[in-house]
């Protein structure tokens, strides 16, 4: 969740009345919004902006940053991209899948070594603050 003000929790977000940017119809965050409003039984209709609309995490914190919200929920790299605040709510996996038969091929294995690699973590995962787990083949 980037922030402007003192705002801990989607809670604060409806009882502050604190202006609210949502992704569109059809990402994720939209239903970890959902998610995270449901189970501290908030009703979106409470919060303030939640139809306001933008279609990408670094357009909900440019939204955020530029002061026409106070609140979005998004990725600690856009906030941090452009200087907001960070809450963590949730925290999702990813996994790079692929055909079993594509792992044996030497493109692949280039990939995987790439990924795998210090630079990778280095220019990749530490710089959005993501944990990238280096040895889960398979």
């Amino acid at each position: 969740m980037a922030i402007r003000s003192k705002i801990a929790s989607i809670k604060d977000v409806a009882d502050r009345k604190a202006r609210f940017v949502n992704r569109d119809h059809d990402p994720g965050t939209r239903s970890a919004v959902r998610s995270v409003a449901g189970a501290a039984r908030i009703d979106q209709a409470k919060i303030n902006g939640a139809q306001q609309m933008e279609f990408t995490h670094a357009a909900v914190a440019a939204y955020a940053a530029s002061g026409m919200a106070d609140v979005s929920f998004g990725v600690e790299a856009a906030a941090r991209q452009f200087g907001l605040d960070f809450i963590r709510l949730l925290t999702e996996d990813y996994f790079f899948v692929c055909r079993r038969a594509f792992l044996e091929t030497e493109p692949m294995r280039r990939i995987i070594d790439i990924m795998k690699g210090r630079e990778f973590h280095e220019g990749v995962c530490e710089p959005a603050r993501l944990r990238c787990d280096k040895h889960r083949d398979g």
